[in-house]
Parts: C-alpha cells; structure tokens; sequence
C-alpha cells in the first residue's frame, strides 16, 4: 500500500502544514493506494481503528513538519 499526503506552505505565514481538507478534495476515495486491489482506499477503518501503520505515519509526517518549521 502507497500512502499520499497534501503538505502545502503559506508564503504569509513561511509555514508548512499537512493539508487534510485538500486530500479530501483531492482523494474523495482515501489517500491510500491498494497496489493489490488497484484501488484507493481510506487509512480510517472506523470505531477507531486504521489500517498498517498510520499511527506511526501519522507522527512521522508531523515531525518533519515541525522540523521544516523550524521546531524541535
């Protein structure tokens, strides 16, 4: 499985931020690329469950941030 993120950067703010509400848009199916059933799915399972290791994506891809932003 292929996961996709949106990360934009406001110029204003000389940010950079994981834009959840554009991956909606952009991937109304789930932003998770099932190379096996060749089709897109979404990370969210339901009752609070989610597939492979989004957790640990999840706090990876909001470390970078913080570190593109400058923070530790």
């Amino acid at each position: 499985m292929k996961h996709y993120f949106i990360i934009s950067f406001d110029a204003k703010d000389n940010t950079w931020e994981w834009d959840t509400e554009q991956e909606e848009v952009a991937f109304p199916d789930g932003t998770v690329w099932d190379e096996d059933k060749e089709e897109w799915t979404s990370a969210y399972l339901g009752d609070g469950e989610y597939i492979d290791n989004e957790d640990e994506l999840s706090e990876q891809m909001g470390k970078h941030l913080r570190l593109m932003n400058g923070e530790r």
